[in-house]
């Protein structure tokens, strides 16, 4: 049913419109016995569309607000739209009511009778200004009876809607509206009741309508409505043995029931097949036989309750023995592995029959008349699918196969048993390892079932599956601690219904299922701060742990850093490469320590640059050896040094032991901070970071003053003493004795000559005074001997009687020698007596004495 939609540029309002619309005729039953219609505006026609309803619009049940395709979209100063329908009356209209309204205006008429309008001024021409077009009244409905415009078969709706001009004045000056601003439309409702014409009239026809024979008996069956107007509804048709004709020689009826639905007058439905399956008793007995089947049509008219019913029957009859004989048939059902599925297990053939079971259920056995049977499963229920399993049949006649049914051929007294078996299709499952490059290794489960051990990056495991089971997949450090590791999971082929990252579970699909672990190490970061005193080097460390390293850290300024990232884990940082010349004074990272995810720990090592003392010898007026004690020891000559290096900042000394013959006579430091002390012979260092410390320590040769005497005669056993610089010390003849001396100063020595001997000279000193004794005053190094020059006085040999012989034995023989003197006290050759020496025998005792001359 098409609308007609005539338009014409007018003034007025539009209306925001956003789909198509049209007006739509219904047909529905009446509940009296009338029939009813409805003609309503709507969106059934492409070229009206709804509008966007406005609030101030009334409603009409079943209606809706319409306007003509193109205004909706191109709103103008002013329109009016035309829509007519044609709809036709199946019988004698009783009545009908048409509701209306448009916003602004109307005109509708009927058949070409005027009907009404509304909301019109003196005149429709263009421009529906405000004195032409009503702005008020549109929003009410307006009911028009229009029982006596309507007529029996077609019929013309026609409305005209009127739109107001939406100026700035009503002086003409035109201002195009918007679909915001203008909006128009119209809304309307026609009830029709008409007089209904109800002549459903059901015709059945059985072809054959007897049979004779022993194979199945088959009938087709007809249904025609020969009424010339009225529908016949809800047709259907029931198929039974006729109760009064041997019902027990029916074994079914296929299909038992038709349902055909409407049908229009003088039309047909079918031909449906029937197909009768007779009993054995049927078929066996030796007197003839007969049955009736009886199809019963029922039907509603255009009545309430009215029902249109018409019966036929068809009969059989067997003409021959039609007896066959038997075998028997069974068919088991086997699942592997054993699970709830159900499956209808099922033979056809001059015998069927079907029964849902499943494993270990069967059909049968069956006692079946000879002959060939398809025997076959199909799936009905469970929890995973039909396409979850492989079919295969396994039967006693040695056919076997793949597939969900065979074909059997029973013989008299076979019995042929089919096994159906599902087995539920089972793919692999792989676990794969995925992990940045590391030394960890990690275990993969399937199941709970451990399918790779202790495997790194693209280790991997299988296992197979049942399709529809629940699969879980997992892993567990071996060698790893899976803390120290972020973890994600993911499959391809399933979907995970749980997972954690560690493990999950997914029901196995009809595919291979590969699942991937992914282990990333959670790293940290050590930062190795160095610092160093006394200058810059480059320092090597060593990293140990997950992730060693070996990384350098050069200082600039005394300071300098590195970061490393490593993976998280206990670790160590140890200095290792420490340049000649340096020492570590201390480090905050003694011992282990664990770097956390994202942490970052700062190891500060403190270098202190080591220093070098040493020790020179300076010696002055000679050489020797010269020992030192303390933190340098040794013993150098003169020139010599002794170094001791790498040392730390400190205070350090040295103490020299100052060898006889020898002056300390100064110790000279390069360094402002040390010192030396000759008094006591040590030298102190106070050594800096980098530094070296050089004391020199100067030693002067002391000279030496020899002292010796000598006696005429010698071999006298007469002591002499000395004094004076030197100190006070005693000789005798042959004797002497050395003195160490400072240089640059006077020593005098004198000696004391004893009674009897007389100091003759002094040698090696050209000032010397035999009156004053010796002065002298030796250079470095210098040993300057001073001898004393005595001479004894004249001497006589006097005899005299005592008891003491002065160790002169008695009768010893003594020897006297006598020396010229000329006079000055001292013999003029010591070695040349003057006179031979007279010998004699001293008898007793004898007393030697100084004769005086």
């Amino acid at each position: 049913m098409d609308f007609q939609i005539n338009r014409r540029k007018i003034t007025g309002k539009v209306l925001l419109v956003l789909i198509v619309a049209s007006l739509l005729f219904t047909v529905a039953a009446s509940i009296t016995w009338a029939g009813e219609m409805e003609v309503v505006s709507d969106e059934s026609v492409d070229n009206a569309v709804l509008c966007d309803v406005n609030s101030a619009w009334p409603d009409i049940p079943g209606a809706e607000w319409i306007w003509s395709t193109y205004n909706v979209a191109h709103p103008v100063d002013g329109e009016q739209a035309t829509f007519t329908k044609n709809f036709n009356i199946p019988g004698k209209p009783q009545s009908g009511l048409l509701d209306i309204t448009c916003d602004n205006a109307y005109e509708v008429s009927l058949n070409s009778y005027s009907i009404g309008d509304a909301q019109l001024g003196s005149t429709t021409n263009p421009p529906y200004m405000e004195a032409h077009v009503s702005t008020d009244g549109w929003d009410s409905i307006e009911d028009y009876d229009v029982t006596n415009e309507l007529q029996e078969g077609s019929n013309t709706l026609e409305v005209t809607g009127y739109n107001e001009y939406m100026a700035a004045d009503d002086a003409g000056n035109s201002a195009d509206g918007t679909i915001e601003s203008n909006p128009g439309g119209c809304i309307f409702k026609l009830d029709i009741d008409y007089e209904a014409k109800c002549d459903c009239s059901l015709e059945l026809v059985f072809v054959p309508e007897e049979q004779t024979g022993c194979e199945d008996f088959v009938y087709e069956l007809t249904i025609r409505n020969s009424g010339e107007q009225g529908n016949c509804k809800n047709v259907k048709i029931d198929i039974t043995a006729d109760p009064d004709k041997n019902p027990e020689y029916v074994d079914s009826i296929e299909p038992s029931t038709i349902d055909v639905g409407e049908i229009g007058p003088e039309s047909s439905a079918g031909p449906y097949t029937i197909t009768v399956n007779t009993t054995q008793d049927f078929q066996c007995s030796l007197n003839a036989r007969d049955f009736r089947i009886i199809a019963e049509a029922t039907s509603e008219d255009c009545r309430p309750d009215h029902n249109v019913g018409k019966l036929v029957r068809a009969s059989g009859s067997r003409s021959e023995d039609c007896c066959r004989k038997t075998g028997t048939l069974e068919v088991i059902k086997d699942v592997y592995p054993d699970d709830d599925s159900q499956w209808e297990l099922s033979y056809s053939g001059d015998a069927s029959d079907s029964s849902v079971e499943g494993d270990g259920g069967r059909l049968g056995p069956d006692e079946v008349p000879t002959g060939t049977y398809t025997v076959s499963e199909a799936y009905d229920s469970g929890d995973f699918g039909s396409t979850a399993y492989t079919n295969s049949y396994s039967c006693s006649d040695e056919s076997s196969g793949a597939g969900a049914s065979v074909e059997v051929t029973v013989n008299e007294g076979d019995t042929i048993s089919c096994t159906f078996t599902n087995t539920r299709k089972s793919h692999d499952v792989e676990v794969v390892k995925d992990l940045t490059p590391d030394d960890d290794t990690f275990d993969l489960f399937i199941n709970e079932v451990e399918k790779a051990t202790a495997v790194g990056d693209g280790g991997s495991g299988t296992a197979s599956a049942y399709v529809g089971d629940t699969v879980t997949v997992s892993e567990l450090g071996n060698s790893a601690d899976l803390s120290d590791y972020n973890t994600s999971l993911s499959c391809s082929g399933a979907d995970l219904t749980t997972n954690n990252g560690t493990s999950g579970e997914f029901t196995m699909p009809e595919n291979d299922v590969t699942c991937t672990f992914v282990n990333e190490r959670k790293t940290g970061n050590i930062k190795i701060v160095k610092n160093t005193v006394g200058g810059n080097d480059t320092f090597g460390f060593t990293i140990s742990g997950p992730t060693p390293a070996s990384p350098d850290v050069t200082t600039a300024d005394g300071s300098g850093n590195t970061t490393e990232e490593v993976d998280t884990g206990t670790y160590t940082v140890e200095e290792t490469t420490i340049p000649a010349g340096w020492t570590l004074m201390s480090s905050t990272c003694e011992g282990s320590f664990a770097v956390g995810e994202d942490q970052t720990v700062t190891c500060e090592f403190n270098n202190t640059k080591q220093g070098t003392i040493v020790v020179e010898k300076d010696a002055v007026g000679g050489d020797g050896d010269f020992t030192f004690a303390g933190d340098v020891s040794g013993t150098i000559r003169g020139g010599g040094t002794l170094t001791v290096s790498d040392l730390s900042p400190a205070t350090y000394t040295s103490t020299e032991t100052v060898p006889d013959g020898w002056n300390l006579t100064s110790i000279d430091c390069n360094d402002d901070n040390s010192s030396g002390d000759i008094g006591t012979g040590i030298a102190t260092f106070n050594l800096e970071a980098g530094e070296t410390v050089t004391c020199t320590f100067e030693n002067t040769k002391r000279a030496t003053i020899r002292v010796e005497k000598s006696t005429t005669p010698s071999g006298e056993g007469t002591d002499f003493d000395f004094t004076g610089d030197l100190g006070n010390f005693t000789l005798s003849d042959g004797d002497y004795q050395e003195f160490s001396v400072t240089i640059g100063k006077d020593y005098t020595v004198s000696e004391i000559a004893p009674s009897g001997w007389e100091l003759t000279s002094i040698t090696n000193d050209d000032d010397s005074d035999p009156a004053n004794g010796a002065t002298v005053s030796p250079e470095i190094g210098q040993v300057v001997t001073v001898t004393f020059n005595n001479y004894k006085e004249n001497a006589k040999i006097e005899l005299t009687p005592s008891s003491a012989t002065n160790g002169v034995e008695q009768e010893h023989t003594v020897t006297a020698s006598v020396w010229h003197d000329t006079g000055d006290g001292f013999p003029d050759d010591p070695n040349a007596p003057d006179t031979t020496a007279v010998t004699f025998t001293i008898s007793g005792e004898a007393t030697f004495v100084d004769g005086g001359g």
